[in-house]
């Protein structure tokens, strides 16, 4: 009697748990197919770069069977690459602004700033610390060699993300410390959206159009490049910031129909949003320096 009594106590609880909805992903945040896929493509035209940078791709066996305009292309389109990332964070930070606090003028700070910092500082400070250790045992692309440039100092602009303005001032740092340029244009983006939200995000409209703005300033900020040095033109902080500025209007504008199809739950990156984002990657492609026919601007580049 008693075993029975204890199985049917069993049974009933497990009658009532099956009855439970299935628990939701940590922060009710789902796996984007659109942006995955943008990631790879990202992902391909910067290695591509890289490795075209070391054996040109025009002059492989390649050529045998590819148009030489697709190889060049493929060989200086790296930069849109990094372009396009851009375009993704700006996009993902605001999608995942919009699921947790619903209205940009009730952001977290502190909750913002928290998990920016948790994702990246980790990770960043291990790498500093292992380039730092190679280039202090001077094995080679890890030794900072221009005059001016030192290990400290390219250290302390890599955890203190400034490392782009630390290179328009020094000249190219080796490849293993050039990659972290772009953290200086996502830093910036981190400390001034937050701001942003919390001021014209009490009024409505406001952050879409601060957004819409920046990212129609792209020619712009492109045209008071021009005169530059190279390296600038490559990293400084307008063409990154308006390329971000491209995901946060994105972002905006697929969010109110992932409301109408989930009207009791926070909006998910896919669905909508999913659909609404793949056309965001023709105009990335817009912005950045074009590197096509100036093969001159990677001459005085560390080898890889």
């Amino acid at each position: 009697m008693k075993l029975l009594m204890e199985t049917e106590l069993r049974g009933d609880a497990t009658l009532k748990t099956s009855t439970l909805p299935p628990p939701l992903p940590v922060d009710g945040l789902k796996r984007n197919n659109g942006v995955d896929c943008l990631r790879g493509i990202a992902i391909l035209l910067v290695v591509i770069h890289h490795l075209a940078l070391r054996f040109p791709l025009t002059e492989t066996d390649l050529s045998r069977y590819l148009p030489q305009r697709l190889l060049r292309a493929l060989t200086w389109d790296g930069p849109k690459g990094v372009t396009l990332f851009f375009v993704i964070s700006g996009f993902l930070i605001t999608t995942h602004m919009v699921q947790r606090w619903g209205n940009p003028a009730r952001l977290d700070l502190y909750d913002f700033v928290s998990r920016r910092v948790a994702r990246i500082m980790p990770c960043l400070i291990g790498l500093i610390v292992i380039i730092s250790l190679l280039g202090a045992l001077r094995v080679p692309s890890f030794v900072p060699l221009s005059a001016g440039q030192s290990l400290g100092g390219a250290a302390f602009s890599a955890l203190f993300k400034h490392l782009n303005v630390y290179e328009a001032r020094t000249g190219y740092l080796p490849a293993y410390w050039d990659v972290l340029w772009s953290l200086s244009v996502e830093k910036l983006f981190y400390l001034a959206f937050p701001l942003v939200c919390l001021t014209l995000g009490r009024y409505r409209g406001g952050l879409l159009t601060c957004a819409l703005v920046l990212a129609l300033a792209a020619p712009w900020c492109e045209w008071i490049l021009r005169n530059s040095p190279e390296i600038w033109q490559e990293k400084a902080y307008g063409p990154g910031l308006c390329a971000i500025a491209t995901g946060v209007v994105t972002a905006f504008s697929s969010a109110p129909r992932s409301r109408q199809t989930a009207k009791d739950r926070p909006p998910s990156p896919g669905g909508a949003a999913q659909a609404d984002f793949a056309p965001t990657y023709f105009g990335a492609l817009s912005y950045g320096p074009s590197f096509h026919g100036r093969r001159h601007s990677f001459s005085t580049r560390p080898s890889l």
